[in-house]
């Protein structure tokens, strides 16, 4: 990344999708989550990602501050809304169709905006059901069935789609772009990559002494542990890119 400026948004951006999921994951502890903070947590994890993405674009396009901002804006409604399709599909979807795990969000216990509404308005023997089966890894399709039942005599399906949202994907849309990102990503934090850029760029490195540098090391990822929580597409793509690097997978 040349741009210093965009490399800030990437590196901000980043940080920003890595507090998103550790948020993803302690809400996915509680039962009652509310919709103020299931939004916070699908900017940070998800509109984070698309805002970063449009700002450091409209940093290499030279875009006007006022431009950049407004694609930022942008970017993380679209981002927000990305995720709210996102969430529906992955509990009535067509896997068929997007080759997107149905009933994932549910056993892992996700609290997605259809969660969220349907504990929101049940009653309690709904909610009863859902305490039981939601973020229970051995739920039986029977049992999925009955959360999906909930969710639509909740309202909560109806909700959603009142927001405006279509749901609809395309099976392996941005699939490997995803995967290619998520890598891109590690090895410019893993091999500290900024740092360097801008060790050689303000010459430090014709100045150094020795041949090499070895304040600032980094690490083979062979061998090490590599970590998934969702096995869809993209969980799968990136699964075995890391199986290729050599690291040992763990996934949920």
């Amino acid at each position: 990344i040349r741009d210093r400026n965009a490399s800030l948004e990437f590196t901000s951006g980043f940080m920003d999708v890595v507090k998103g999921v550790v948020f993803e994951t302690d809400l996915m502890a509680h039962f009652d989550v509310s919709e103020k903070q299931y939004i916070e947590m699908i900017t940070g994890k998800t509109a984070s990602l698309f805002r970063a993405a449009a700002k450091m674009g409209a940093i290499y396009a030279k875009g006007t501050r006022e431009q950049i901002e407004a694609l930022a804006s942008f970017a993380t409604n679209a981002g927000i809304a990305f995720q709210l399709v996102d969430d529906i599909i992955g509990t009535f979807g067509d896997k068929s169709k997007t080759g997107k795990s149905i009933d994932s969000d549910i056993k892992e216990g996700k609290k997605t905006i259809l969660l969220i509404k349907a504990i929101e308005n049940a009653d309690q023997e709904q909610k009863k059901i859902l305490s039981n089966v939601v973020g229970n890894r051995n739920a039986s399709p029977e049992d999925i069935e009955k959360v999906r039942r909930i969710m639509k005599e909740t309202h909560a399906l109806e909700y959603a789609k009142q927001k405006r949202v279509r749901v609809t994907n395309v099976a392996g849309y941005s699939t490997k772009s995803v995967a290619q990102h998520t890598f891109s990503m590690l090895f410019y934090l893993l091999e500290q990559m900024r740092y360097y850029d801008e060790y050689v760029k303000n010459g430090n490195w014709e100045r150094d002494k020795l041949f090499t540098h070895i304040s600032h090391p980094f690490y083979e990822i062979s061998s090490k542990k590599w970590g998934i929580i969702g096995m869809g597409a993209i969980g799968q793509e990136v699964a075995k890119i890391a199986t290729a690097f050599g690291l040992s997978l763990i996934h949920i």
